[in-house]
């Protein structure tokens, strides 16, 4: 109990396993100790200071660490809740600087899908989830329905191998 007077709040709160927070269900922004207290003994969940920005997120390709492909997803300024109303996703959108900077310095020798997720404070994005996988299990990526995209994926898993002209 009295550690919660040196909290610093507010605090943001959500499950530790993705699927339990899906659609920002069981994520919290915690304002006060009493608040807080409504949320103790909850199993498995992750506490962080709460970013006041709008939200980002990347998927990477890398191919032995090197970044091959991204797919940045830009959030809509309308929120419900924690959660946007609409994103844009373009692969001509570029990633935040420091997100490519993270990918190249802790993901060396890894091939595969990197995701990251940031939110855009006001000294620049702060990385608060990053996963080896794609944004939404790959939803985004199969309902662009873009068989080019989908073989390259499939060589990038299969043979380690980015074919740069399936990229028009």
């Amino acid at each position: 109990k009295n550690k919660t007077k040196t909290v610093n709040y507010p605090i943001f709160i959500k499950p530790r396993y993705g699927h339990l927070s899906t659609g920002s269900r069981n994520c919290v922004k915690i304002k006060n100790a009493d608040q807080l207290s409504e949320y103790t003994d909850y199993p498995s969940m992750m506490w962080s200071e709460f970013i006041d920005g709008r939200e980002g997120m990347t998927d990477f390709i890398v191919v032995n660490g090197r970044i091959v492909w991204q797919l940045t997803y830009i959030y809509s300024e309308e929120q419900h809740g924690f959660t946007d109303a609409w994103k844009y996703v373009s692969p001509d959108t570029p990633a935040p600087e420091e997100a490519i900077a993270w990918v190249r310095e802790n993901v060396k020798g890894h091939t595969g899908f990197v995701n990251i997720q940031y939110r855009m404070s006001t000294d620049g994005p702060k990385m608060i989830e990053v996963g080896l996988r794609p944004a939404r299990s790959g939803m985004y990526i199969i309902a662009a329905d873009v068989p080019a995209l989908s073989k390259n994926i499939k060589n990038v898993h299969a043979n380690q191998f980015w074919d740069n002209s399936l990229d028009q």
